[in-house]
């Protein structure tokens, strides 16, 4: 993804990899250190269970879906990039880029597919991993982007034209048919 966002946008490659840049805020910081506080056991807990202590028995035809899905997941976050330069990570409206309303590729079937691509990420990578117990912080993980998600589209209706009216015509937020 870095090599495709180098060649082809390089304003958001810049844009993704400034998350600690000055005036972010509070929200962000918050998010950011949340999915830090996770993210740690998330790496730690599929060794520790499938290598070293073998806490959860895993059949390999399941470790190979979640591998499909972290693919899936993969391919999904790609598809995100190419449609929208404006995929910052953190919450933000780009006036200096004339940020508009996305409603193309995988906007207009999700409001928010990048993070349907985290999601299904961060639950394919224990079950590919043959761990159970790694979808405890995958859980945590997902209910604070939940939570960013709320707090993110109320930023956008307030901050962004024709957003408002984007997720009237976009009803789900993450999941088709769901939320």
């Amino acid at each position: 993804m870095t090599i495709w966002l180098q060649r082809h946008d390089p304003a958001l490659l810049k844009s993704r990899m400034s998350y600690f840049k000055p005036g972010i805020s509070a929200r962000d910081k918050l998010f950011g250190a949340l999915l830090a506080l996770f993210y740690i056991p998330f790496l730690m807990l599929p060794g520790l269970d499938a290598v070293r202590f073998g806490w959860s028995d895993v059949p390999w035809p399941l470790e190979f879906v979640g591998l499909l899905a972290v693919v899936v997941g993969m391919w999904l976050i790609l598809l995100v990039m190419q449609v929208n330069s404006f995929a910052s990570p953190i919450v933000e409206v780009q006036r200096e880029r004339d940020h508009q309303v996305i409603d193309s590729g995988p906007y207009a079937c999700v409001r928010h597919p990048m993070y349907t691509g985290f999601v299904a990420i961060m639950f394919a990578i224990p079950l590919a991993l043959g761990s159970l117990w790694g979808f405890v912080p995958a859980l945590l993980m997902a209910l604070s982007l939940s939570i960013r998600i709320r707090l993110e589209e109320q930023m956008l209706n307030d901050e962004l034209e024709g957003y408002s009216d984007y997720c009237l015509r976009v009803r789900f937020r993450l999941v088709p048919g769901l939320w």
